[in-house]
């Protein structure tokens, strides 16, 4: 089912335009009519194509829900096959965030006027996914290392004045975490990013 008022090609202009994020299938509910009384979506097909990504790189919209009850939940806005798929397959999911407060009308009329304004988003080449800082962690060998204080502040002074590390922070799948990536390289611009508040990584997979 077709989300009713969007038009598909500019909506995924904005969307490629975007910055997305990780989220957990699980933590994605469907709160909306449009999706509560849609038609069933048979996405048996399309599993082989997602089986072995460990997230899938399917983009979805959602918002966050508020509320006792609903920490860490949001409600799906748009990509139900997408949704279908994570949940079909029990994995992440990329997704692009609007706040609590959005309004339907208003992110159809956005979206109408994709092509007049375009947000440019900074992230380093070769960046894969952007990733919670909450679920990304060091790998203990890095641990016994402090880094180097020039080479820190090299990549420190980069950052301010480009605000984006020069490179993705390489990393590992987590066991200890489903979800979770352990830092295996970059680990300095790691650190610059988390000391300036920086809440969603950019990740690239250890080939």
């Amino acid at each position: 089912m077709k989300n009713k008022g969007l038009d598909s090609k500019k909506l995924k202009i904005w969307t490629e335009s975007k910055t997305s994020e990780v989220v957990d299938q699980k933590n994605i509910l469907l709160t909306e009519e449009i999706h509560t009384h849609s038609k069933y979506i048979n996405v048996k097909k399309l599993l082989p194509i997602y089986q072995d990504e460990d997230i899938i790189d399917k983009v979805i919209v959602v918002r966050i829900l508020k509320g006792r009850g609903y920490m860490n939940k949001y409600s799906l806005i748009t990509g139900l096959k997408g949704l279908m798929i994570a949940r079909a397959l029990d994995k992440p999911i990329k997704c692009i965030v609007l706040k609590a407060s959005y309004n339907r009308y208003k992110f159809v009329k956005m979206i109408d006027k994709v092509g007049v304004v375009k947000e440019e988003i900074k992230v380093p080449e070769g960046t894969d996914f952007l990733y919670p800082v909450g679920k990304v962690k060091v790998a203990a060998f890095l641990k016994k290392h402090s880094p180097n204080g020039f080479k820190y502040k090299k990549k420190e002074d980069y950052y301010l004045e480009n605000q984006v590390v020069d490179k993705p922070i390489t990393v590992i799948r987590n066991n200890q975490d489903k979800n979770g990536v352990l830092v295996v390289d970059e680990y300095t611009r790691f650190l610059v990013l988390v000391k300036y508040g920086v809440k969603n990584i950019p990740i690239k997979f250890a080939v």
